[in-house]
């Protein structure tokens, strides 16, 4: 008798079954899914927002992973509350933009270049939310998390400071090597930068060097149930201010962009 091996291996009936039982369930979860996306797209096209919200939430809670399902939460987030913008807090407990931001956030962290492609449409509505200074800086974050060149990044945008004041300071690193405060009043020169194995060496007139170091990071609020993207500069000096690119707590009011 020839007992020459095939190398193919036989599936235990029982295992045979638990794998269509799992494939069946996967698929009935995507159909399930579609379902509740495209009912809830009829839903927002009539301007029935807030039903159009509650079937988005449950094609997000069939399926976490769901970007669509995560980028349209923002778009009815804003909607459902586009007459309050008049009225901001600075607080991101009481300012529903920084949820629409978490929404974003919670999309662009399943695949960033799609959500930036789904930014650049034309959305009757949620246009206007685009327009803010808040969501200018969630979107420049956005951008600066895909691996820009820090040198690059310093140079195209102004840096503030974690904590909010007023009037609002910005540091602004010129193109010469030279850093600047800026603030209401003009521009005061603090010293040189440079950029030096991933980290900013920054020289202060009568100070020692003070180093920052680039970080990804995420600013939570809620209770830390939400969080939206920052892009830090950390320095080895407590006494130096942290500068971060994004969105602040206390941000409102385009004075602060």
């Amino acid at each position: 008798m020839n007992n020459t091996h095939t190398g193919l291996s036989i599936c235990p009936p029982h295992v045979l079954k638990s794998l269509m039982i799992s494939v069946l369930l996967l698929l009935s979860f995507a159909v399930y899914t579609d379902d509740l996306m495209s009912a809830g797209d009829q839903k927002y096209q009539a301007g029935k927002f807030d039903e159009a919200h509650t079937l988005y939430v449950k094609s997000i809670e069939a399926n976490p992973n769901n970007l669509s399902g995560w980028y349209n939460l923002a778009r009815t987030t804003y909607m459902q509350n586009a007459d309050k913008s008049g009225e901001l807090s600075c607080e991101p407990e009481q300012n529903f933009q920084f949820e629409v931001l978490y929404f974003l956030t919670r999309a662009a962290e399943i695949d960033g270049k799609k959500v930036q492609s789904l930014l650049g449409r034309q959305e009757a509505g949620f246009d206007k939310f685009k327009q803010t200074g808040l969501f200018g800086k969630w979107r420049e974050t956005l951008v600066s998390y895909s691996g820009k060149s820090l040198a690059g990044l310093l140079l195209k945008k102004d840096w503030m400071p974690y904590i909010n004041d007023f009037p609002a300071l910005e540091y602004k690193f010129a193109q010469d090597g030279k850093l600047y405060q800026v603030d209401m009043h003009g521009e005061t020169a603090l010293g040189t930068w440079q950029v030096s194995e991933q980290s900013i060496l920054v020289v202060h007139p009568g100070k020692p060097a003070v180093k920052y170091q680039r970080v990804n990071t995420k600013s939570y609020f809620f209770q830390g149930k939400m969080y939206f993207m920052q892009l830090q500069l950390k320095p080895d000096n407590p006494d130096m201010p942290l500068l971060l690119l994004g969105p602040r707590h206390g941000d409102c009011g385009e004075y602060n962009y």
